[in-house]
């Protein structure tokens, strides 16, 4: 083999070493999964594409993602006229999140927002939602904008 040959096969054994190292961290951020496992389902356009250049959503390259500077925790989801399709159930692990906004999508599935206690501002109009309310969405009474979608009742919209 010669010393180029070589030299190929080491720095492409650090790279493919170097992208085990952050994949395997990404993974052990439980938000980092939620985000990804929301993407994976959500996103047949590839539209948050920007989230596959970087492991961690808080290095400011995830499109739509904001965190606390010194927690390094998801505070804010801003992910507006993406098409993005399905359910939003992956982000209920966002403990910290405190401003979710997913306006003019194509989502058909809510979260459990009871999980989310730091939750104040919830944008959710031009989707596909039916059904019942999900828990813990009384107490954003006041922080909900939902516009595209009659409430009916306490417990249903559609």
């Amino acid at each position: 083999m010669s010393p180029k040959q070589r030299n190929f096969h080491l720095l492409s054994a650090f790279f493919f070493s170097l992208f085990q190292f952050f994949f395997f961290l990404s993974l052990s951020n439980p938000e980092t999964t939620a985000l990804l496992a929301f993407k994976a389902s959500t996103d047949p356009f590839n539209s948050l594409s920007s989230w596959l250049a970087s492991p961690d959503p808080c290095s400011g390259s995830w499109l739509g993602v904001t965190c606390d500077p010194e927690t390094r925790r998801v505070t804010r989801l801003v992910l507006e006229n993406l098409n993005l399709t399905g359910t939003a159930e992956q982000l209920s692990q966002l403990d910290h999140l405190k401003v979710l906004s997913l306006n003019h999508n194509l989502l058909s599935t809510l979260l459990d927002f009871s999980s989310l206690p730091h939750l104040n501002h919830l944008y959710l109009s031009h989707n596909r939602f039916a059904g019942t309310l999900p828990a813990g969405i009384s107490r954003l009474r006041n922080s909900v904008d939902s516009t595209s979608r009659t409430i009916c009742s306490p417990a249903t919209f559609h």
